[in-house]
């Protein structure tokens, strides 16, 4: 048979066959459910709201980069002079090279899709309302609002003017439509106010339930530290307020949270443990990111055997950050949170180090990522570095 009768018995088999062939690809995996399908019930949008907190956790966004990695590396907490080192360029503020400028797009790429997905959940859920069961709606939309401010501020802190400079300069966009068009930069004090406004409509429809649970029948409401949860809603309202120097209701804010003693300071006792030793201080944490692959992360950068990638610092650099010769040895951070590994004048960070304990509970604070570090004392703690995605 040659080439050209086997071309005609395909193309003869394909005619014949053409609408099954077209069933059979129009079947959607299971793991593709589209727009319309997903928003026709309560799970529907519980499902995209999960996605996003997946999002979240991703290794160029708050899993990684955006927190421990390269954020901490230009706020200078490692001991980086190899130039061979993966972070050499960050360090030294080398905006332009290459893989520094991938890092750089990322956060932009992440922080605006993860946007997106919310605003496409916003969209749908008014019109959705009759369809969710006790205060689920308030809860799913709420956490959205307060999810969309987060994630807006925290671009600004990163691409935005330092408040010193005044919030009156361009800054960036904030995306309240789920649309393919860019909407122009707003200045940040623009975009100060869109993240308030909805992080009071936050307020009052997250107010229906203020308490944190664990495991209950119902998973999405389970592990609400996991949440954009009512206080964690509250607590970045604080910190918007203190970073435009609207001092009166930053303390009203953070005062609420306080009070309202849901969040304990850690012990001593707990972080000295070594079966669930609370390294990322859970007891403080208003909102967390759950990270899966923690582990593997923290063995990524943070071990002898990281190479290049290796994140640490020296006791030298320790004592000066921390101020010990006047008292700071006492500091809890000081104290629990920087190990060694190889070399006794290296000390890497142990905050999300788990492999060292004698047992690891999942759902303790180990696994747990807190995009607060510190919660309420990190409202006083505004970013040291300020990053330009276009020179």
């Amino acid at each position: 048979m040659n080439i050209r009768t086997q071309y005609l018995g395909w193309l003869l088999l394909l005619v014949l066959t053409g609408s099954s062939c077209k069933k059979w690809l129009d079947v959607n995996p299971k793991s593709n459910v589209t727009e319309q399908k997903l928003f026709e019930s309560e799970q529907g949008f519980k499902d995209a709201l999960t996605g996003v907190y997946v999002q979240l956790g991703a290794r160029p966004y708050y899993g990684k980069e955006f927190t421990m990695a390269f954020m901490d590396v230009i706020a200078q907490n490692y001991n980086i002079t190899s130039n061979f080192h993966n972070y050499y360029n960050t360090i030294q503020y080398n905006y332009k090279d290459v893989n520094t400028r991938l890092k750089i797009d990322s956060f932009w790429i992440c922080g605006y899709k993860a946007i997106a997905n919310i605003n496409n959940i916003l969209e749908a859920i008014d019109g959705k309302k009759g369809i969710f069961s006790g205060n689920n709606y308030r809860i799913v939309k709420g956490e959205a609002l307060g999810l969309r401010a987060l994630l807006h501020f925290d671009l600004l802190r990163a691409f935005g003017p330092i408040p010193a400079a005044g919030n009156a300069a361009t800054a960036i966009p904030y995306m309240t439509k789920f649309a393919m068009n860019i909407e122009p930069s707003k200045t940040a004090s623009e975009v100060m106010e869109l993240c308030m406004k909805d992080l009071n409509e936050a307020t009052e429809l997250l107010s229906v339930n203020k308490t944190l649970v664990n495991g209950v029948e119902d998973g999405f409401l389970s592990y609400t530290r996991n949440h954009f949860n009512y206080w964690a809603v509250t607590g970045l309202k604080a910190r918007i307020s203190l970073w435009r120097g609207d001092l009166p209701n930053a303390y009203t804010w953070a005062k609420e949270v306080i009070d309202a003693n849901v969040f304990p300071w850690v012990s001593s006792t707990a972080l000295s443990t070594i079966t669930l030793a609370s390294r990322t201080f859970h007891t403080e944490h208003l909102f967390s990111v759950y990270i899966s692959n923690l582990k593997d992360i923290n063995t990524e950068i943070f071990r002898a055997s990281s190479g290049n990638n290796l994140l640490n610092t020296t006791t030298a650099k320790l004592n000066t950050r921390f101020d010990v010769a006047s008292g700071g040895s006492t500091d809890f951070r000081y104290v629990f949170l920087w190990k060694t590994d190889g070399s006794t004048s290296t000390k890497f960070p142990a905050k999300y180090l788990i492999d060292d304990l004698q047992y690891v509970g999942v759902g303790r604070g180990e696994y747990l990522l807190s995009a607060w570090r510190k919660c309420i004392i990190s409202l006083l703690k505004p970013a040291p570095i300020r990053m330009r995605r276009s020179d």
